[in-house]
């Protein structure tokens, strides 16, 4: 498989679909190491995928860092902005106006 972080989003999607959740988290993980190229949209939902996956597991802070790269892939989604703020909430941490969450 190439280095090239999109094609290994997609596996990972395919393995969930599958039921491989393991497969599908090695490979989140894999894209989250690579190189976007600029596929921005990508990248996003890569994050956040794995920011969801990361959370259900009780890996706060992975899920955190996750959620903060999602959305630093596409400054202006709410989704991913919204997605930072429960994350800092379900770790007792008030969010921040740089994090994009209300005061």
């Amino acid at each position: 498989m190439p280095d090239f972080a999109p094609a290994w989003a997609r596996l990972a999607a395919v393995a969930r679909a599958e039921g491989r959740s393991a497969d599908a988290v090695a490979a989140l993980e894999k894209a989250a190491s690579l190189d976007f190229f600029g596929e921005k949209e990508d990248a996003r939902v890569t994050f956040m995928n794995l920011a969801g996956v990361y959370q259900s597991r009780g890996r706060g802070e992975e899920a955190l860092a996750a959620a903060r790269r999602a959305a630093g892939a596409m400054p202006g989604d709410a989704d991913a902005r919204r997605m930072v703020c429960r994350i800092l909430d379900s770790l007792g941490r008030p969010g921040s106006a740089a994090d994009g969450c209300a005061p």
